[in-house]
């Protein structure tokens, strides 16, 4: 699903060592020279003279010293240091799959450690960073194809253990599908995803469960979705409701996630400043959304889930709406425009009232880039917005556990009154500069009645040009969803 009609390249990782001519073996050294303990057995006899050429070539933590070793297979020693964390775990497997595929070869033997974590988690987190380098989306006419199919992971740990690493790489194969399809679709240019484009990857979902079920509706004035409706009044491409449903479990917790869909945003009448170079990447809530549902569709998890999307262009041009205008929202509220920028809280305002009016879940997530505000305050952090205290704890800890970064931020009363309107129920957008993002949480809250509901703002954390590429969450999204969200 890199391509909106191809599949994946899926690394086999598995527990195991193979050395042939086409198989690069790697082991671990530090700068001194030393190999660490899997290495030195696996070297066997050699390990003496490798551990005297890798010291000589006085070696940095993160080179790769090409060893010499005349009747083997290509051998390679990547200097680390000595303690090593889930984090620089991931990043050492995106170093190998991306080494393997510059050198051509179809297979590696990793011979690795377990730096004192349990050997599941390190078959967990070296799997999803081997398989988050792969499938990079290039439109270069010289683009290369990743050439690298099997890794298998040897370590005297991981062998004692191979039920539990074997079920590690699987589960972390499939988050890190999830989160390559979310970075996929956030990188892919405008001409290339639009509205149906994006009904037509959630309905690509179908070939991984039958039973997943894809319905969508078409939003235009007069059918009660009029703050979505102006948003995508004046563009070309059909602004689309989506919907996604998978029952892992008929009887667990109903979950719903929300996804802000903007495949293009100008900023409207209120242009923005250079144009909307980069607004591709304003459909990452529904990316994530899709990241998420791919994934425990192929975790097969025991959870229930409805994913809603909103679909939208927000262009210009003569029939676009503008400030002054006031709308009505689904759920009755009237909406003053203040800011045609400010389009997403529009979508997710009417998105939130059908989902919650014809579904009654038991929690509700919103995720989208929102917000400015929420990079200046936190960078690539999420800010996470709730008035539930403890499911606001949950998503830390599930955030914490996954290795992405958020924070909670409260909603103070004082921010309310920066969206009264002298003429409609709210503004879209809040009088003076003060807390952008949270205004525009507290604003997305007045329409959700009584549901528990969680709002994500990935403005920063999503970023096209950090380290994720643009995906981000997916993981915490898996974790939470196995630990809360299960019957």
């Amino acid at each position: 699903m890199t391509t909106l009609s191809g599949d994946m390249n899926v690394l086999d990782v598995r527990v195991g060592k193979v050395a042939t001519a086409a198989t690069l073996q790697i082991v671990l050294a530090t700068t001194a020279g030393k190999l660490l303990s899997n290495g030195a057995d696996y070297m066997g006899s050699e390990a003496k003279n490798v551990t005297k050429f890798i010291k000589e070539s006085r070696p940095s933590v993160g080179d790769v010293v090409h060893l010499p070793m005349p009747g083997r297979a290509k051998v390679c020693a990547i200097i680390v240091a000595e303690t090593q964390t889930e984090a620089t775990l991931e990043a050492l497997g995106e170093k190998i799959t991306k080494l393997a595929n510059s050198k051509d070869y179809t297979a590696v033997t990793l011979v690795i450690e377990t730096f004192g974590l349990n050997a599941d988690v390190v078959a967990a987190k070296l799997t999803y960073g081997m398989q988050f380098a792969t499938n990079a989306l290039s439109m270069k006419s010289d683009a290369k194809q990743d050439v690298l199919k099997k890794v298998y992971l040897y370590g005297e740990e991981l062998t004692s253990n191979s039920a539990a690493a074997t079920a590690a790489i699987e589960d972390a194969t499939h988050n890190a599908m999830g989160s390559i399809l979310m970075r996929t679709l956030i990188q892919l240019p405008p001409n290339v995803l639009g509205t149906s484009q994006l009904l037509a990857v959630a309905q690509g979902l179908k070939k991984y469960n039958k039973d997943v079920k894809v319905s969508v509706k078409v939003v235009k004035d007069g059918m009660n979705f009029g703050a979505m409706a102006a948003v995508g009044r004046v563009s070309n491409q059909d602004s689309l409701l989506i919907e996604i449903r998978y029952e892992g479990d008929a009887n667990a917790p109903l979950t719903a996630l929300v996804g802000k869909g903007l495949v293009f945003d100008t900023g409207g009448i209120n242009l923005k400043s250079n144009g909307g170079t980069g607004m591709k990447g304003d459909m990452g809530g529904s990316a994530m959304v899709l990241g998420t549902m791919f994934s425990a569709i192929l975790r097969k998890e025991k959870v229930n889930l409805i994913g809603v999307i909103g679909a939208v262009c927000n262009d210009i041009g003569p029939d676009a709406y503008r400030p002054d205008e006031v709308l009505t929202a689904r759920n009755g509220t009237t909406i003053e425009v203040t800011n045609t920028d400010a389009e997403g809280r529009l979508v997710l305002a009417d998105c939130l009232s059908y989902t919650e009016e014809k579904y009654s879940p038991v929690r509700m997530f919103s995720f989208a880039t929102l917000t400015g505000a929420a990079v200046v305050a936190h960078g690539r952090r999420a800010p996470v917005f709730s008035d539930d205290d403890t499911f606001a704890a949950d998503l830390v800890d599930s955030a914490n556990a996954a290795g992405d970064m958020v924070a909670h931020v409260i909603m103070d009363d004082y921010l309310k009154p920066s969206l009264n309107s002298s003429i409609a129920d709210t503004r879209n957008t809040s009088t003076g500069c003060m807390c952008g993002h949270t205004t525009a949480a507290i604003f997305l809250n007045k329409f959700v009645a009584k549901t528990p509901y969680m709002h994500v703002d990935i403005a920063g954390a999503s970023d096209i040009n950090g380290p994720g590429g643009g995906a981000f969450g997916v993981p915490m999204m898996l974790r939470y969803l196995t630990t809360y969200a299960r019957g």
